[in-house]
């Protein structure tokens, strides 16, 4: 959910905005609530035992032991009621639909603002991906988005890891990862770009997979000619040329 003063995501039980300070609502009825049914329950209880002082045998522990039970019942029962995780994805659906106007501007600013990895995090914390309702524009550029997204990560996993000691311990499973989400990028862009319609879309949806391109002949040194072989190759054959060009520039460090 959403802070409703500064607009920032917050969790649904904390107690203030972590971004302005602002109280949250949701999040200090539930505090407020817990508390209540704490010391309903410690008030019971000490009710129940001073009572049964007043009696003799086993009816002390017949009486104590079923109002004990009793309680717990009760208590379990308001607890499962009350603090049962809500559908956190159904809150933010209806959230999105609600706001798709605010939140499309906010999309279209990260298009705007070439900010890709963060236009595919806002859809997907939001469920904007599974809403047909009042983001249909975005359709296209976001299953882009997703796709460059996991391309982008899996290789700034690759490079990070370069410099720890047991790089090689799990190159093979990052290569593999990082094959698997490049072809998935291109494919997915091979699709979506002859869906969009929008000039502007379509323009952002290129300078995606120009950023792509770069990073190919940054972090794995391909030539012009290497990347545009490279991004026809099959997902293994993929995983056969980065594992040579990591393992060879590292060979040379």
């Amino acid at each position: 959910m959403l802070c409703k003063k500064c607009g920032k995501p917050i969790k649904i039980e904390a107690r203030f905005c972590p971004n302005c300070g602002s109280p949250n609502e949701l999040g200090n009825t539930h505090h407020e609530n817990i508390v209540t049914y704490d010391r309903q329950f410690k008030n019971t209880q000490r009710e129940v035992v001073s009572s049964t002082r007043k009696m003799w045998g086993i009816v002390i522990r017949v009486v104590i032991l079923a109002a004990l039970v009793v309680g717990m019942f009760v208590l379990a029962h308001l607890s499962d009621l009350n603090y049962a995780d809500p559908d956190i994805d159904a809150i933010r659906e209806k959230e999105s639909l609600k706001n798709s106007e605010e939140y499309s501007e906010i999309m279209d600013q990260y298009i705007r603002d070439g900010e890709y990895q963060e236009l595919a995090s806002f859809v997907s914390y939001h469920n904007i991906n599974f809403l047909p309702e009042g983001y249909e524009k975005f359709d296209a550029i976001d299953r882009c988005a997703q796709a460059y997204r996991d391309c982008v990560s899996d290789l700034e996993q690759i490079v990070l890891n370069r410099e720890a000691e047991d790089f090689f311990d799990g190159t093979e499973t990052d290569i593999t990862t990082f094959s698997i989400s490049i072809r998935n990028f291109y494919d997915t862009y091979s699709v979506q770009i002859e869906r969009e319609e929008d000039p502007f879309y379509l323009d952002r949806m290129k300078d995606m997979e120009e950023n792509v391109r770069a990073m190919l002949k940054v972090y794995l040194g391909l030539g012009d000619e290497e990347v545009e072989e490279f991004i026809t190759l099959s997902k293994d054959k993929m995983a056969v040329r980065v594992e040579e060009a990591i393992t060879g520039s590292q060979a040379e460090e």
